[in-house]
């Protein structure tokens, strides 16, 4: 679906994720041995960038129980992918 403006939500994209993700894990702030939250994970792009540089626990949370379907759909097709 479309970003909920009433839910400040707004598109992700996969160039954003990987240069914060990336940035984090070369800084030592992800990676094995850390633990995620994120907040407002949306469709859950920077989750799965987290869990794919091994970080050990990723947890996503949201209000928004579209964007969750979605985001647990997008972990398995990563997961199929790998």
């Amino acid at each position: 679906p479309d970003p909920k403006i009433q839910l400040e939500q707004y598109v992700t994209s996969v160039e954003l994720t990987a240069s914060v993700v990336l940035f984090a894990r070369d800084d030592g702030n992800l990676g094995p041995g850390k633990t995620v939250i994120d907040l407002g994970c949306g469709t859950g792009m920077l989750s799965i960038g987290c869990a794919l540089v091994d970080c050990d626990t990723v947890l996503g949370i949201d209000c928004d129980s579209d964007a969750l379907t979605i985001a647990n759909q997008n972990a398995q097709d990563v997961m199929e992918d790998l």
